[in-house]
């Protein structure tokens, strides 16, 4: 890591420090006398890494400056970043669905080259093979045996609610997958102004758009003002009333692409990943179907 500062024009003047540790990855930091560097360990089946270096590459002022990355590393370093939750700037959630909008939207020119780079395309189709793999996943019938005869019964409910996607005009676009607070940022732009920037792109695709309002909906209860103001963006394809239905049907299934992420991750046979797994299926599945709860809690 200091080589490759070294070779940005950086000399590392203090002590690597850990940022975060879990088992998707590893984030060190260090400061140096042009700012503060970010190494991250990625998970070698999750395709993280490759799909920032596309992202930095495509997208470069909507993401992370890339300045290395290491396949033999699985690793990605990065220039300086202020993370939103600890920046001073008080970013506004209509500010940040702009952002996703734009960032969205700004995609369908450039998706052969995130294709390219990594990015899977989880359509309608794809989604309902993987919603029905789920459904003999060894691991997960293992683990609750009990939530997995609830969900063989939901899956065709499921499927069918990805399937009602087609009935819109709105296209595929990169999908963050994961967009939330925790993962944007501010950096400092090539004309010195501070720019809001997305990073962490494993659960990423190219794949609907509008799941990626699945976790602001559920976290950040944003408001229909908030709602309407991102869902304006899409008035070239669809009048804001029919995305308004599109948003009830689609902010629930923007679990789908996480659990697509991990299931891809947990292939690779890392053992620490596999509890994560089955918690992260058990969650999904009683987020997007409510009822299941009540099921579980009161069996």
């Amino acid at each position: 890591m200091k080589a490759v500062i070294a070779s940005d024009g950086g000399e590392v003047g203090g002590k690597f420090r850990q940022y975060r540790f879990d088992p998707a990855c590893t984030i060190l930091t260090v400061e140096t006398n042009i700012g503060k560097y970010y190494l991250k360990g990625t998970d070698p089946g999750s395709g993280e890494m490759d799909m920032t270096a596309c992202a930095s590459k495509v997208m470069p002022d909507r993401t992370l400056d890339v300045v290395s990355v290491s396949n033999e590393l699985q690793s990605v370093i990065s220039r300086e970043l202020n993370v939103l939750k600890d920046c001073d700037e008080s970013i506004s959630k209509k500010e940040c669905l702009r952002f996703l909008g734009r960032l969205q939207l700004d995609s369908l020119h450039h998706l052969e080259k995130l294709k390219a780079g990594g990015f899977q395309v989880l359509g309608p189709r794809e989604l309902c093979n993987a919603v029905d793999s789920w459904t003999v996943d060894e691991d997960l019938i293992e683990s609750n045996t009990y939530l997995m005869e609830l969900y063989a019964e939901l899956a065709p409910e499921l499927k069918a609610e990805i399937e009602r996607l087609q009935e819109y005009n709105i296209p595929l676009t990169l999908t963050h997958g994961d967009f939330a607070s925790r993962n944007l940022g501010m950096k400092r732009g090539r004309d010195g102004s501070q720019q809001l920037v997305v990073f962490d792109w494993q659960f990423a695709a190219i794949s609907h758009p509008f799941f990626d309002l699945q976790e602001i909906h559920e976290e950040q209860d944003i408001s229909e003002e908030e709602r309407r103001c991102y869902l304006e963006m899409w008035r070239e394809y669809e009048p804001v009333e029919r995305c308004e239905e599109l948003y009830e049907i689609a902010h629930r299934l923007g679990w789908l692409l996480k659990l697509h992420g991990i299931a891809r991750a947990n292939n690779t046979e890392r053992p620490a990943l596999h509890s994560e797994w089955s918690e992260a299926f058990g969650e999904a599945v009683m987020r997007m179907h409510p009822h299941i709860h009540d099921k579980i809690l009161f069996k």
